[in-house]
């Protein structure tokens, strides 16, 4: 007989989000980031991978001059703000 992957326990926590989150979670996960390219580049993500379902290692180079654009103006941002995004190094794979 196969025994599952996952227990039940364990296969639930994957598919809620927790009701409680500690202080360390809350600052590690959902602190927006202060820099307006790093905010632009967040958002740029989302969007691609609503887009695509998946996001690409070198998005960063393909980004469309339109879709700058129009995150840009959502947020208040101008677009060439993105050419600052990712200065720290670990910036790009620590979004996602």
């Amino acid at each position: 007989m196969i025994s599952p992957f996952l227990t039940a326990p364990e296969r639930q926590g994957y598919q809620q989000v927790p009701a409680t989150l500690s202080e360390t979670d809350l600052c590690l996960h959902f602190h927006l980031t202060a820099t307006d390219g790093n905010r632009l580049g967040c958002a740029v993500q989302l969007g691609l991978v609503r887009l695509m379902g998946y996001l690409l290692e070198d998005w960063f180079e393909q980004v469309p001059p339109p879709v700058a654009a129009l995150f840009g103006q959502q947020l208040g941002i101008a677009p060439d703000a993105l050419a600052t995004y990712g200065e720290r190094a670990a910036t790009r794979s620590e979004h996602l």
